[in-house]
């Protein structure tokens, strides 16, 4: 049984305003696991290995950026490219070759020696937080 647009969860989702939307997602995992979201434009896959498979089929596109400016009127879109243009070059965003390179710059500079550098700065910011 796939998910039906009248559900409250799912107009709760497609809106952006879903507050816990974990048992959503388990639903979507049982009855709908590779989901055709309309108002959303997009397909929402919840189980791990159809992820993992459609992250590693080259024939997808790691390219999401029309799903975050699909809902821009023109003038805010042109209002807004630079932004966008900037958001088009992120790791996630980027398929190979872009994908690779970027990936290999993060790798060089983020290494565990560094990371454990960081650990003590980490921890206090992560202390001082106000859970």
């Amino acid at each position: 049984m796939a998910i039906r647009i009248t559900d409250p969860d799912y107009e709760a989702f497609c809106d952006e305003r879903l507050q816990d939307p974990y048992p959503f997602f388990q639903r979507l995992r049982e009855e709908d696991p590779v989901h055709w979201c309309e108002p959303m434009n997009l397909w929402l896959v919840t189980r791990y290995d159809d992820v993992l498979a459609g992250l590693r089929d080259p024939r997808l596109s790691s390219n999401r950026m029309s799903m975050y400016t699909q809902a821009l009127d023109d003038n805010l879109r042109r209002r807004v490219q630079g932004l966008l243009s900037h958001l088009s070059h992120w790791l996630l965003v980027t398929d190979p070759p872009d994908h690779g390179r970027l990936r290999r710059l993060i790798n060089q500079a983020f290494t565990p020696r560094m990371l454990q550098e960081l650990r003590p700065r980490i921890e206090k910011l992560a202390a001082e937080h106000p859970w």
